[in-house]
């Protein structure tokens, strides 16, 4: 890495530029993009700023070119479909295993044999999945705005009668500030709704306990996502994302091609104007986390172009 993305480095995860001494020992050290981020992320100055105890290593994991198996943690209405259909064609079809939170037993009872054998995981997943597989793993995951995730996530329900939440939706014809406090007074809605991302990537995505806890899960869901073992992108650059993914052999030359996309194209602005103050507050909580997760996230991808 180049003495200026060290410099960038430094200014990004401490908060401040290095001196010339830290930086000729950081330079002589010789490290590439994913060494000098784990060499900040587990720097007791790092913790220090956060406010924050330093996390456990994970165990089982490696980097996703060097990784055995793939685990897609599809984040509800983040290009995840479309993601899916481009990694799957480049593991074997009997490799393959569709999975969620909410079926994820499906996975630890399998026989270890079997578990060995899984080359490629997805489905609406928190982080964690490695932990039943026997082999070296490593995250896939993209993410989306938070505000124009959650409106997308409403119109999904309200398009797809076959969704859990589809009948309470449309049978009370709810808008979407409707939709927010349903969400408020019943948990196992709101643990999607209410900064989703964050619970997703720390790996509580369907613990209710975790409700309340966001300070605490930001701070492990950005352990997590910003591990070796995990390589990340946005809905809003998913072309970028891509020429990542192609730069890092994960996968071959493929075109982009949404899938499972809504008719219209979200737009939050109106629908924020519609909300009562009571609803917008909602709204801010909901997001909020998620919003500092998404905005720190980017920050990373975006600052040192080394990572691809």
């Amino acid at each position: 890495m180049s003495r200026e993305e060290i410099r960038l480095a430094y200014k990004l995860f401490l908060g401040r530029w290095p001196s010339e001494s830290e930086l000729d020992r950081m330079e002589q050290r010789g490290h590439g993009y994913d060494k000098l981020r784990q060499v900040f992320l587990n720097a007791p100055e790092f913790f220090r700023r956060n406010g924050w105890a330093p996390a456990t290593t994970a165990t089982g994991t490696t980097t996703p070119e060097k990784a055995r198996t793939l685990i897609h943690l599809h984040v509800p209405k983040s290009a995840g479909s479309t993601l899916t259909a481009i990694l799957a064609p480049n593991f074997p079809h009997r490799s393959h295993m569709t999975v969620g939170d909410n079926t994820i037993q499906q996975l630890s009872n399998l026989q270890l044999q079997r578990r060995s054998e899984l080359r490629f995981i997805f489905g609406h997943l928190s982080h964690g999945v490695a932990r039943y597989l026997p082999q070296d793993c490593a995250y896939i995951t993209v993410l989306r705005e938070p505000g124009n995730r959650l409106l997308s996530y409403f119109r999904y329900v309200q398009r797809i009668t076959d969704h859990p939440l589809h009948g309470p939706v449309s049978q009370r014809n709810m808008s979407f500030g409707d939709f927010l406090e349903y969400a408020i007074n019943n948990p196992v809605v709101r643990l999607e709704a209410d900064n989703g991302q964050v619970r997703r990537l720390a790996g509580q995505g369907r613990q209710e306990n975790s409700l309340g806890q966001e300070a605490a899960l930001l701070r492990t869901a950005l352990h997590n996502i910003l591990g070796e073992d995990v390589i990340y992108g946005f809905t809003e650059h998913f072309d970028d994302f891509l020429a990542r993914l192609k730069a890092r052999k994960i996968i071959p030359d493929v075109k982009d091609t949404r899938l499972n996309t809504a008719p219209d194209k979200t737009d939050i602005g109106p629908e924020l104007a519609r909300l009562t103050p009571a609803q917008k507050q909602i709204f801010e909580d909901f997001t909020a986390w998620d919003n500092r997760f998404y905005d720190i996230c980017k920050s990373v991808y975006f600052a040192l172009p080394t990572q691809i």
